[in-house]
């Protein structure tokens, strides 16, 4: 816990892994930031938390097709630029960014995708929450391998992503003309799902794909609750060269 206002940096030429119930949190303008070449994964429960300052998670830095770049995280992992707060429609927060590759236009995040030449380039699992309150919440995941079943972004169970007056974006990728889903949501038993953005103008909630053999897969369970909501006049846009299903 950083209690004076700095951030918390995390940085490895190897790979970033968590233990279960880790708790990573800042104050005043303190930011998260988690930046490997090679993976990031955290285990069950983990909590990072900041005062509307950003949590950055930063693979692949050089965009390398032999390495594996994913982002994983596991259940019951929170991640909360809003000061903790999971009301909705709020504005001021930090945004969240999972991705990788280069820093192309020089601000500080990174515009490629988190890239591995393994399973899923970004996995998450049950009961993960994103709340952002106002900041942009971007997710890109790419998988480079050849195998059949691969997913550039991969999302199991429950998930709550809330970014208050912010977009939200989900971008995966696939090897072009291999894997399988370049996005699957909603995977296997699902009692809640829900992606929310008031932002008020514009596309407020994006999920796109690109390469591969198919597009997006909003899966889920009969009779339970799976939203895509833009509340504040935004727009919803599902983009793919496939189909959606």
């Amino acid at each position: 816990k950083a209690t004076g206002g700095g951030n918390i940096l995390l940085q490895t030429p190897h790979h970033i892994q968590t233990a279960d119930d880790y708790t990573f949190e800042t104050v005043g303008s303190g930011t998260i930031t988690f930046k490997s070449k090679e993976y990031i994964r955290l285990g069950q429960r983990n909590k990072l938390q900041t005062n509307n300052a950003d949590i950055v998670f930063w693979t692949n830095s050089t965009a390398a097709n032999n390495v594996s770049g994913d982002i994983h995280l596991d259940d019951g992992t929170s991640l909360n630029t809003a000061n903790g707060s999971t009301a909705s429609d709020l504005s001021g927060g930090g945004n969240i960014i999972l991705a990788g590759g280069a820093d192309t236009d020089n601000d500080g995040y990174p515009d490629g995708f988190a890239k591995t030449n393994s399973t899923y380039g970004i996995q998450i699992d049950t009961d993960v929450k994103l709340h952002s309150g106002g900041g942009d919440i971007v997710l890109r995941g790419e998988t480079y391998s050849t195998s059949t079943n691969r997913h550039g972004i991969l999302q199991t169970g429950n998930l709550t992503i809330n970014a208050g007056t912010g977009s939200i974006l989900m971008d995966g990728k696939n090897r072009s003309g291999y894997g399988s889903w370049a996005m699957q949501l909603g995977n296997s038993t699902v009692s809640n799902l829900s992606l929310t953005s008031a932002k008020p103008t514009g596309d407020a909630i994006t999920l796109k794909t690109s390469g591969g053999r198919y597009g997006s897969n909003l899966g889920g369970t009969a009779g339970a609750t799976m939203e895509v909501k833009a509340t504040g006049g935004g727009n919803i846009l599902l983009q793919t060269p496939h189909h959606i299903q």
